[in-house]
């Protein structure tokens, strides 16, 4: 797949510790710094007008190593089992068919083709033996080269940490402000030669899609992982863009100091307030509820969508528009899902949303998940509890078959999917709203 970046990292107040991964694998190459990685060191420093404190050390690859290094390298940023439980929730939401193997897609596109990368944990470059020639095989060397230079002034160990931009919505914003800078700075390197190279360099995802349509994706990669995985780079780039359009460097630099707390401030600039602003996501705790389940369920995954993730969701499992008007007035969302050895599974997904106002539009956005969930059915409408407020002129149905719910409390909501009668809708749902 060409154009994915698998590069996410997690934002905190306080510093992060480096995740080490394996020791480098051995390499039968002799250690020979290939003459382009000198050359792309220098103009990259030409370019952003920021010169290398200390050059980064760089480890050589053969061809066998690189391969082993990928796997180990994918295999530490994304568990398997956290892939599972993202493919449990996604299956009951819409977002993903249930023929798809969302860890063989993830793997397939996980590993770079290209033959360079940073190593943010030993602040190494990291290029496989002859992969640094010729010129246009630059594109990956130039990013692994633009992310070491910020290294020097930014902590960049948590883009390293495992499973962190599919669990944390602020991991999600402080890479796209990795990536966003790195896509900004190659786009330029590329047009110092020709504006085909620049594009290349870049290597724009086709996962961009306006209200009216889904996102586009090579066959055997899901559309889901093409769009949540290109965000960091393709919406990163237009935030960078924003800032440099509003500030200069000078902006851009500010962001480091206090990067994006949420994809909702990456995807609206504006939004972003200095420390004593009012616009932070807001914090969802969702209560876990596997002691109100039958026995035999286990949690099998715990994250936060975000901004962006949410309306990827809505759009996949509901539809464009309504995902597009729930998304204005997002707050902020938690993810549960907890599955049986029988196969049954059970998503709780809470979203919290500015007004009551925005909280009806993802209420009718989620509702929708529901009625395509079921639509199949002949009778659908009565297998779904569809529940606002009580002062709410909306209609409640309960069905001897219950299979999904939604509650709403003023500003937020909750959606169940693959209820059962013996499940207490009531329970959950004050569990969730309380």
């Amino acid at each position: 797949m060409v154009g994915v970046v698998f590069l996410w990292g997690v934002a905190s107040s306080a510093p992060a510790q480096a995740v080490r991964g394996p020791e480098p694998a051995p390499t039968s190459e002799p250690a020979v710094v290939p003459p382009a990685v000198e050359r792309v060191l220098a103009r990259v420093e030409l370019l952003t007008g920021r010169s290398f404190a200390t050059r980064p050390a760089v480890d050589v690859l053969d061809a066998d190593a690189w391969a082993v290094r990928m796997r180990e390298r994918v295999a530490q940023r994304v568990r398997p089992s956290t892939l599972a439980g993202l493919q449990t929730a996604l299956r009951a939401l819409g977002a993903l068919p249930a023929d798809v193997d969302l860890v063989a897609a993830w793997n397939e596109g996980g590993a770079p083709r290209s033959g360079a990368y940073f190593d943010v944990a030993r602040d190494t470059l990291v290029v496989r033996f002859g992969a640094a020639e010729p010129l246009r095989d630059h594109g990956e060397l130039v990013r692994a080269a633009l992310l070491a230079l910020r290294a020097e002034t930014a902590d960049l160990a948590p883009l390293d940490r495992p499973d962190a931009t599919l669990t944390s919505d602020r991991t999600r914003a402080f890479e796209a402000l990795a990536e966003g800078e790195v896509s900004y700075w190659r786009r330029r390197y590329g047009m110092r030669f020709s504006d085909e190279l620049a594009d290349e360099f870049v290597q724009r995802s086709p996962a961009e899609w306006t209200h009216e349509s889904a996102p586009i994706a090579p066959p055997q990669i899901p559309a889901f992982v093409v769009a949540h995985t290109a965000f960091a780079a393709d919406a990163g780039e237009r935030f960078v863009q924003a800032l440099q359009d509003a500030g200069g460097a000078d902006a851009v630099e500010r962001a480091w100091r206090l990067p994006p707390r949420s994809t909702e401030q990456v995807l609206w600039p504006d939004k972003i307030r200095d420390s004593e602003g009012v616009d932070e996501p807001h914090v969802v705790t969702a209560r876990d509820v596997v002691d109100l389940l039958p026995p035999g369920f286990a949690p099998c995954f715990d994250a936060e969508f975000g901004a962006a993730g949410t309306e990827l969701v809505l759009r996949l499992g509901a539809d464009p528009m309504r995902a597009l008007l729930a998304q204005r007035g997002f707050g902020g969302d938690r993810v549960r899902a907890y599955a049986h050895a029988d196969g049954r599974v059970v998503v709780q997904w809470v979203i919290a949303s500015d007004t009551t106002a925005d909280a009806i539009e993802s209420f009718d956005a989620v509702c929708k998940i529901l009625e395509r969930s079921y639509a199949p059915t002949k009778d659908a409408a009565n297998r779904v509890v569809v529940d606002a407020e009580r002062t709410d002129a909306r209609a409640t149905t309960l069905a001897n078959e219950v299979l999904g719910a939604v509650r709403r409390k003023a500003e937020t909501l909750v959606l169940y999917t693959g209820l059962d009668q013996t499940m207490d809708v009531e329970k959950l749902a004050l569990r969730a709203l309380e």
